[in-house]
């Protein structure tokens, strides 16, 4: 998480490398300040707030431009908790799995001191207790508990004494402002024959997939591998283990120290092509449509400048998650239903709105029960029907 400050925070270079070869990116209308579903009592006064983006020509990393840290802190005191993503077990294959089976490859198990970088809660942590490393976690509002030494602050800004075998970031680097102050911690705490693996949100391969939105206030970085290569060496790191650009996620293993076609913003500006596409779509629809997913490609829709507020009335959302089901988008009329014959009992076309991974096995449970409506998806390769039903 990262600490507020009393002023706005510009940037006209990139964070990563440092180059001023940037591109300013479209980025659409307001967003909430929470962007997943809520309660129907939280859903309908949710501040948002214009994101102002720019990629980078250099190394491909894309970084919000402008921060209102005012606005970031009121997020994190009174949104951020909304967020169930400890509990969703659905993140397991695609993000904890891939890091628990590196770490003991850079760090074999046993009596070995860790640290784990933004964590605040024991049952995070047990893998680590389980394979015998001996742990202790930072991050604002730590209490401590179990095994484990909390240390109740900011990595960067709070001292943290003693140096570790191992420290550990799992989806926290996005989070942080001030990356100087972040590594230069990490200089003073990582052993001399120490690793570090970090893991972040690949932004490559959400815009590759068709995510139609990858943005969110707390997150002030959206790495690619080459972005994240390009912070980590310029902050005087050796890598010695990056995954591929087509993981869900980017997961770096790097000690001390002893090229892709991605270009990001021609990728956001075809995305926002999507966008108007679909919308047309749904505007030219008389019957409605069914978006499949509550997900940040349906928020890419919801909250679109070129969105009708006629068009609720025609909407239905449907999620498999149930921790979502019953809940409303932000700023909507929107309530999450799950999938259901009702839902489906008419000819309306679905949208699969949700990761392109997910998309055959949806396209197979719909087929299964009979649904005979046109599904039509949001993918790497645009908005189309899906095959079969063009």
């Amino acid at each position: 998480m990262a600490r507020a400050t009393s002023n706005l925070i510009g940037r006209n270079a990139c964070p990563a490398c440092g180059s001023s070869a940037i591109i300013q990116i479209p980025c659409g209308g307001e967003l909430p300040a929470i962007l997943f579903p809520v309660e129907r009592t939280r859903a309908t006064d949710v501040p948002a707030r214009e994101v102002h983006a720019a990629a980078c020509s250099a190394c491909q990393h894309v970084f919000l431009t402008r921060i209102d840290p005012g606005f970031v802190e009121r997020l994190y005191a009174d949104y951020y908790n909304l967020y169930p993503f400890k509990a969703l077990e659905t993140l397991n294959v695609f993000y904890r799995e891939p890091f628990d089976r590196l770490l003991p490859v850079f760090c074999p198990p046993g009596r070995r001191s860790l640290l784990e970088i933004g964590c605040d809660d024991v049952q995070q942590m047990k893998y680590f207790l389980d394979q015998g490393y001996r742990c202790t976690a930072v991050n604002p509002g730590a209490r401590q508990g179990g095994d484990v030494h909390f240390i109740d602050g900011y990595y960067g800004l709070t001292p943290i004494a003693g140096d570790f075998d191992c420290i550990v970031s799992r989806f926290n680097l996005e989070h942080i402002v001030d990356v100087d102050a972040f590594f230069e911690q990490l200089h003073v705490n990582l052993k001399i024959d120490g690793i570090a693996i970090m893991q972040v949100p690949n932004a490559e391969h959400f815009l590759r997939l068709g995510v139609l939105n990858m943005f969110a206030h707390e997150h002030p970085h959206y790495f690619c591998r080459n972005s994240l290569a390009a912070m980590i060496t310029g902050h005087g790191f050796e890598i010695r283990f990056l995954n591929g650009a087509s993981e869900p996620s980017l997961i770096c293993a790097f000690c001390r120290r002893s090229g892709s076609s991605y270009d990001p913003g021609a990728r956001i500006a075809s995305l926002r092509q999507v966008i108007a596409q679909v919308c047309a779509f749904i505007d030219g629809s008389d019957e409605g449509v069914i978006l499949y997913g509550a997900g940040l490609s349906a928020t890419a829709l919801l909250y679109a400048s070129d969105f009708r507020a006629g068009w609720y009335d025609r909407i239905s959302i449907v999620d498999d998650n149930p921790v979502v089901q019953g809940r409303l988008m932000p700023n909507t009329p929107l309530t999450i239903d799950r999938p259901n014959d009702r839902i489906f009992g008419n000819t309306r076309p679905i949208i699969l709105t949700l990761s392109e991974q997910y998309h055959p096995a949806v396209i197979d449970r719909l087929r299964a029960r009979g649904v005979t409506a046109r599904i039509f998806a949001i993918s790497g390769g645009g908005f189309g029907a899906v095959p079969g039903d063009d």
